[in-house]
């Protein structure tokens, strides 16, 4: 449910900054204020300062409306962001993030690092596929908008791009769902145009630089106009010259929109082969110009409306002339309409770009006036608690001391002195296993972290054989075999009692407690040492720190090692390759020769496990190994041990960022 019932949407345009609030419930929404602010100038115009002026706007709007106690959602314009589409195979729903985050690092023009990105999943009905959107836009970026809402004092709870707010806002007006026609929805802003492509189960996003900007300036180009003259007679088509002189000018620009319409409805056909398109929604005030809609149907060849009304968004909370407002530029305010849904959580794509860190900050300032208030009564209290007992202390100092108080000091000072002779006060050892005890659930929640990631590991691993798999079905790693072991502050590992003369890792404090994580693993894999650096390896790096994870991971560079269990079958008697990282301490395992893990071999009929390998009669291992030839399956698949060792660093609270 949402946080508050009510929530401005404030889209910050290119011609004027649109805001509307609303509240209400699913299916019965109202709007409670509106509010179009024109720029100074528009922020198109040349050899202007864009931050200078959308301040003063900014200003404006909260110095004459009430943003206080509603939530706040704001957009950026989809030209500043980025919105890529791709279809996923069928997968169970916990496989499909590391599909997705997978996918992101191949859409993304950004390390992911850089970047703020969230996603939705499509499934349309009778399908197996699941298409997924993903949406992100630079950190920077987002710096950028956040500073400039800050310097208002307006401080958003949730952000989003353009075409998403427009989608939500139509879908929500528009009732879209499994019977929908399909839907083009044309948002021309003043500098570019965001073309939503909406079918029941997926939609489809592209943002190119054409707008309303475009139309004014080929006015001034064509006639040598002031741009805001221009600007009336675009959309007026009067000013002292007649509309067929400004059609003409205009209408290389009607045919680039047309054009560049046409062509993304044709990319999406061919992505999409069954897409069915039968209407045209023009949103933006560019759509006022005469004739736009008619040559658009002409030349796209659907039907085309633009919004004359926000169908489901009643006025009854508005004064006379906000409802004038409303009345003058619902095709203006689409955008901040699905904001505002976002805010009651009434929207269909959910994605939010909010840094996490500056929705925190945003939670704690508003429970600070509670804090006040808890602080506030706590005094009170405390000065009740107070007073009476400070009254009794003066009331008391005025009396004259009994002489029983004396006797009553004198005789206890005689049964401590008897005491002590007696041994039975003073030094004394303390019993410590108590508090031991109880100690031994410090922790405790490091262990059911440390199971997860393990759950992840594996699921990781077993996702990207599946997706390299192709023979069917594939499995990355099975599990062999799980154990950890506790360190404690200033234990290192030549201190664990189970490994004796075993080297302190490289990295690594040992001021703070650590669970040692040793992780055995079997695999088909073709290549397990690959397998393991992109699985394993990658997955430890990438998760070494993590919000609410109450270690940090550390490891050594190449913190696995591989043992082969099956001979070349060309050559039974060689034995099995060895991982560089095998043998000396690269893995953590001691012994001397070739391979510092030995490889268990099945038992010869006479009984008795051979060990082969890490020794130094190396014809006897041969001929051991021959002579086990016989009693190995025909055709096995090669199977290697994948073992691995990293450590947690357990935070604590004297730690700084978990030991760093």
């Amino acid at each position: 449910m949402a946080a508050s019932n009510s929530c401005w949407g404030i889209e910050i345009g290119a011609f004027a900054i649109k805001a509307v609030k609303i509240e209400g419930e699913p299916g019965s929404v109202r709007a409670t204020d509106i509010a179009v602010i024109p720029h100074a100038k528009v922020l198109s115009t040349p050899d202007i300062e864009v931050a200078d002026v959308v301040r003063v706007s900014l200003g404006t709007l909260v110095s004459q409306y009430d943003l206080t106690n509603s939530q706040i959602a704001v957009s950026v314009p989809g030209a500043s962001a980025f919105a890529r589409f791709a279809k996923l195979p069928p997968v169970s729903p916990k496989d499909v993030p590391n599909l997705v985050n997978f996918e992101a690092q191949q859409q993304i023009p950004f390390p992911l690092d850089e970047v703020e990105w969230d996603y939705q999943t499509f499934v349309t009905k009778d399908s197996p596929e699941v298409e997924v959107g993903i949406f992100a836009i630079t950190k920077d970026k987002i710096a950028e908008r956040l500073a400039t809402l800050a310097d208002a004092n307006i401080s958003p709870d949730f952000l989003t791009i353009s075409p998403i707010a427009a989608y939500n806002a139509m879908a929500y007006d528009l009732g879209f769902d499994e019977s929908m026609p399909g839907t083009i929805i044309a948002d021309v802003g003043t500098t570019s145009t965001d073309l939503i492509i909406a079918e029941p189960g997926r939609i489809w996003i592209r943002t190119f630089p054409l707008g309303g900007h475009h139309f004014t300036q080929a006015l001034v180009d064509a006639y040598k106009l002031e741009y805001a003259k221009a600007e009336r007679v675009k959309i007026e088509g009067q000013e002292g010259r007649n509309w067929e002189a400004a059609a003409k000018a205009m209408r290389p620009v009607f045919t680039d929109l047309a054009q560049d319409i046409t062509r993304s409805i044709g990319y999406y056909q061919s992505l999409h082969s069954d897409a069915k398109l039968e209407r045209l929604v023009g949103v933006g005030s560019t759509f006022h110009i005469p004739g736009l809609r008619k040559y658009l149907k002409q030349q796209v060849g659907v039907e085309v409306y633009r919004v004359e009304e926000l169908k489901k968004l009643s006025d009854s909370g508005l004064s006379e002339d906000r409802k004038a407002i409303l009345k003058d530029n619902s095709l203006n305010l689409v955008t901040a309409y699905g904001l505002a849904l976002r805010g009651l959580e009434m929207q269909t794509i959910k994605a939010d770009l909010m840094p996490v860190t500056v929705v925190r900050e945003a939670m704690w300032k508003k429970k600070t006036k509670w804090f006040g208030l808890a602080a506030g009564l706590g005094v009170a209290a405390g000065a009740a608690m107070f007073i009476r007992p400070a009254m009794d202390h003066l009331a008391v100092a005025n009396m004259e001391k009994p002489a029983i108080i004396d006797q009553a000091i004198s005789a206890a000072n005689e049964q401590k002195k008897r005491a002590q002779d007696a041994g039975v006060i003073g030094g004394a050892t303390t019993d410590l296993r108590a508090a031991n005890f109880a100690a031994l659930l410090d922790h405790r929640q490091v262990y059911a972290h440390i199971v997860d990631d393990l759950g992840q590991i594996m699921d990781d691993a077993n996702s990207k054989a599946q997706a390299t798999s192709l023979k069917g079905p594939a499995r990355g790693y099975s599990l062999e075999s799980f154990q950890t072991r506790y360190l404690g502050p200033g234990q290192g590992l030549g201190d664990d009692p189970s490994n004796p003369g075993r080297p302190a890792q490289a990295s690594g404090s040992n001021k703070q407690p650590r669970v040692v994580i040793t992780l055995r693993l079997a695999t088909s894999q073709t290549d397990p040492q690959a397998f393991a650096n992109e699985t394993i390896e990658r997955w430890l790096k990438e998760n070494k720190k993590r919000d609410g994870i109450p270690y940090v991971i550390e490891s050594r560079p190449t913190p696995w090692r591989v043992e082969r269990v099956t001979a070349d079958a060309a050559n039974p008697a060689a034995p099995a390759a060895a991982n560089p990282a095998d043998g000396g301490d690269g893995g953590g395992g001691g012994g001397k020769g070739a391979g510092a893990m030995r490889r268990q071999q099945p038992a010869a009929p006479q009984g008795g496990a051979k060990l082969v390998g890490g020794g130094n009669d190396a014809g006897a291992d041969a001929k051991a190994l021959a002579s086990l030839e016989e009693f190995k399956p025909k055709n096995a698949p090669k199977t290697a041990y994948v073992t691995v060792e990293w450590t947690a660093v357990i935070n604590t609270p004297d730690s700084k960022e978990g030991g760093k």
